[in-house]
């Protein structure tokens, strides 16, 4: 009775805590709908407080930079660093040393430690100076002091995100990048769906989604199953992507629902969405003959079923299959697909320049979170932001374009209120009923080539990087400092998920992914773009019409690369390893002698082991040492 008693006190505190922040959600909801309006007064109280917590990070921020700053940079430009007489009490000078000596500090450290210290002092500055002053400040050729460098920071945070420059070209060399535009859109077209082809592919997919709805319609009732991703968006580069399903099951739903009212545990309500993830892949596996390759993902920030369907009938894999990723509880990346779709039909060029900044960045591996880069869905917001900034797309979630399209932002609605936050936007075609948006007339004829430099230039030039977030959705009426996420960098772009914002429960920064190494790799490739880009389109450089960027790039080796390589060595090794285990036994089944294994009392774990391998060679099957007949029988 006393643990029952427990059991109900312990479940009702966490009810309480939950409707708690289900109420102050609603709260904050209805002041984000007030904030988001264009005619809200920006100097109003819930204004100041939404920012207070960015400018609190700033502070925090600045007196880490007033404090390590200037005594880092003593010590990495110190007169006596690689002084070899010097001796402070028992250390002294050694090969590949070098001395940190400060006014009250002192250490000798290795010259890669010194390195790794500079690195990271240079990611911090490039991105508060001219790269010119931090190569001149880490050599202590140019002295800057700690109040004139927070000066710079705040002089340079005022700074306004003025609209991106475009290359200006002559008559000549504007036909010559509309040619250049068609060639490189054709290229991507080639591997791309178009005309017959997205009729055979959309009939696979249909194919794939009745088979799903049969199998799981039949064991889970009132089961709904959508498509999302690149296939919903019509972004899909290559005809052998994946398709994205999410699927929706009512009793699943329910135990969500519990969950947020306190009625679960967490432990218990993770147990219950794994036990559905099992029941749906145990499911799929009853149907062999039609599935194949079923893994069950349940660790991801989204549970996810992958799969291949056998009979499909897709017409550009050799056996007519059809991979899929099942999701559950991704009703917002349904509406994200949705949104970049209605942008793609603002403009021809908006997708255009879409689909060839991603194949920019899938040409050089850039565009996979799994290996520490951006994702292709945050290179798409890039584009959108980029865009929006120059006058070619509209914002469409901002509420004032949604009260002059007369579009009824109804909450009670699930697509304008999913997982507690605020989904809502206008459909394109109701902007242009009511006329009440018109992108900037001078960019009418501008070429696809030219917005593309346009968008290398202005990430890694003109962006303030180092103090804003790239914001779709709040690109109309203010700036959003990084420091208004938990997790940002100083020195790379902090990228706001379209539903998923700063001042949401759940806010979500898609430049998160991408680690040092991604940071300094992206970095060089848009310098480099930008240079081999503006000399095609001024006559500099000759190129091959459509190949606006180098199709012979280096192998860049990314954790899904450096995986294929090591299964590929691990298979290698056992081929080898069978081979010659064949070779043993033909030869001692010609001289009719069976090895034997001689029994000794004491052995090490490498001995068994080597002994295993010798008797292996003879028998086809190793021989279990003691330990593990010890196991196996436990």
């Amino acid at each position: 009775r006393e643990q029952k008693e427990k059991r109900e006190e312990r479940f009702m505190e966490v009810k309480r805590t939950n409707q708690g922040k289900i109420q102050s959600l609603q709260r904050q909801q209805e002041a984000h709908q007030r904030v988001g309006d264009e005619n809200f007064d920006t100097s109003h109280e819930e204004y100041n407080i939404y920012n207070l917590k960015a400018a609190l990070r700033i502070a925090k921020t600045l007196n880490s930079i007033r404090l390590i700053y200037p005594l880092l940079i003593r010590m990495l430009t110190h007169s006596s660093k690689l002084d070899t007489e010097l001796k402070i009490g028992k250390i002294s000078f050694g090969e590949k040393k070098q001395w940190m000596l400060g006014d009250h500090v002192f250490d000798i450290v290795t010259s890669k430690n010194v390195a790794t210290i500079k690195c990271y002092m240079a990611l911090v500055l490039k991105s508060l100076l001219q790269e010119d002053e931090v190569e001149d400040i880490l050599t202590g050729d140019f002295d800057l002091k700690w109040e004139c460098l927070i000066s710079r920071i705040i002089r340079k945070e005022r700074v306004s995100m003025n609209t991106p420059e475009l290359l200006k070209l002559d008559e000549n060399r504007m036909s010559e990048a509309m040619k250049h535009d068609k060639a490189i859109l054709e290229r991507i077209e080639g591997g791309q769906l178009s005309g017959m082809d997205i009729s055979s592919f959309q009939k696979a997919v249909n194919n794939l989604m009745k088979k799903l709805e049969f199998v799981l319609g039949s064991r889970f009732k009132g089961c709904r199953l959508e498509v999302y991703g690149s296939c919903l968006s019509d972004l899909a580069i290559g005809k052998a992507s994946d398709v994205d399903v999410s699927l929706y099951i009512p009793k699943l739903q329910q135990v969500k629902e519990n969950f947020e009212e306190g009625e679960l545990s967490p432990s218990k309500y993770a147990g219950e969405v794994k036990k559905f993830i099992f029941l749906v892949q145990k499911r799929l596996c009853d149907f062999g003959n039609d599935f194949s390759q079923l893994v069950a993902v349940t660790r991801a920030r989204v549970p996810v079923i992958k799969g291949c369907y056998l009979n499909a009938q897709n017409p550009y894999t050799k056996d007519n299959s059809l991979a899929f990723d099942i999701c559950f509880f991704n009703d917002i990346a349904i509406r994200n697909s949705t949104l970049l779709k209605e942008y793609t039909l603002v403009d021809p060029r908006a997708k255009d320049l879409m689909l060839i900044v991603k194949k920019w960045a899938k040409d050089h591996k850039i565009s996979s979170a799994a290996d520490d880069r951006l994702s292709s869905y945050a290179w798409v917001i890039l584009v959108i932001f980029y865009l929006q900034q120059l006058g070619m797309l509209p914002n469409l979630q901002c509420t004032g374009l949604m009260k002059r399209a007369n579009y009824g932002m109804d909450f009670n609605d699930k697509l304008n209120c999913i997982n507690a936050l605020n989904t809502a936007f206008v459909p394109w075609y109701q902007v242009q009923e009511t006329k009440t948006w018109h992108s900037v007339k001078s960019l009418k004829n501008t070429p696809i080539s030219v917005l593309l430099h346009g968008f290398f230039n202005y990430l890694l030039n003109d962006f303030p990087f180092g103090f804003y977030a790239v914001s779709i959705r709040h690109t109309n009426f203010r700036k959003v400092p990084k420091t208004a996420f938990d997790k940002c960098s100083l020195s790379f772009f902090c990228i706001e998920d379209p539903f998923e914002t700063f001042e949401s429960h759940c806010s979500h920064n898609l430049g998160n992914t991408v680690n040092l190494r991604g940071k300094e790799l992206i970095t060089d490739l848009l310098s480099k773009s930008v240079k081999n880009l503006e000399s095609i389109l001024v006559g500099k450089k000759e190129s091959q019409l459509g190949y606006l960027w180098d199709p012979e790039m280096k192998k860049i080796k990314t954790k899904s690369t450096e995986k294929k390589a090591e299964s590929e060595k691990k298979g290698r090794k056992a081929r080898d390893l069978s081979k010659s285990s064949q070779k043993g036994h033909d030869k001692l089944t010609k001289g009719g002698s069976k090895p034997t294994v001689k029994k000794k009392s004491k052995h090490s774990w490498q001995d068994i082991k080597k002994q295993n391998t010798r008797s292996s060679l003879g028998r086809g099957k190793p021989v279990k040492p003691e330990k593990q007949r010890l196991e196996n029988l436990i």
